[in-house]
């Protein structure tokens, strides 16, 4: 939406100073009024490439999916951590789909016999607080003990639109996902 504003801007601007830099050589006398014209393009295409930097930065960051800088995956992962029944995370990560939306994914280690319906939930709830409305949390389940809770598509948080999803993990297939992600 910026970029569009910021074009009509551009487009607008360009014609007050074609009118301007036309009126003033054709009622001016001074000798150099010829440069009015060039001038005024030069100042127009500055003002134009100074305002389209920050709109290709932000293109580049949502296009190469990077992390957003207002969000702290520190935190996240000690927020994570602080999630009573999380043992371990495996990799969590959060980068920009589009202007405003945010993506992140958890993979977490429960403790045996945790209902995986309030560790989603809480996950849910603690990337909601950071701005991030879509997510995926895998949940690393070990031993027979812990429950699915009967949960295993979407679950839309509450206000705004988006999807939360788990997967319940086999245990014997991720314990190396994990000591991977504990190198790192």
């Amino acid at each position: 939406m910026r970029a569009i504003f910021l074009h009509v801007l551009s487009d607008f601007l360009g014609s007050i100073g074609v009118i301007t830099s036309g009126v003033l050589e054709t009622y001016l006398t001074w000798p150099y009024r010829f440069y009015i014209d060039p001038a005024v393009s030069l100042l127009i295409a500055v003002v134009i490439a100074a305002s389209a930097v920050p709109i290709l930065r932000t293109t580049a960051a949502i296009l190469l999916q990077s992390a957003p800088e207002e969000v702290s995956l520190a935190l996240i992962k000690r927020k994570l951590l602080q999630i009573p029944t999380i043992r371990q995370l495996g990799n969590v990560h959060v980068w920009q789909l589009s202007e405003g939306t945010l993506i992140g994914s958890a993979q977490v280690r429960v403790t045996e016999g945790s209902d995986n319906n309030i560790v989603l939930d809480a996950c849910k709830e603690l990337f909601g607080r950071f701005g991030i409305h879509n997510s995926t949390v895998e949940i690393a389940a070990y031993g027979s003990g812990a429950s699915t809770g009967g949960r295993s598509a979407a679950s839309a948080p509450e206000g705004r639109g988006g999807s939360h999803y788990f997967h319940v993990a086999d245990s014997s297939a991720d314990a190396e996902l994990f000591d991977l992600a504990d190198e790192a």
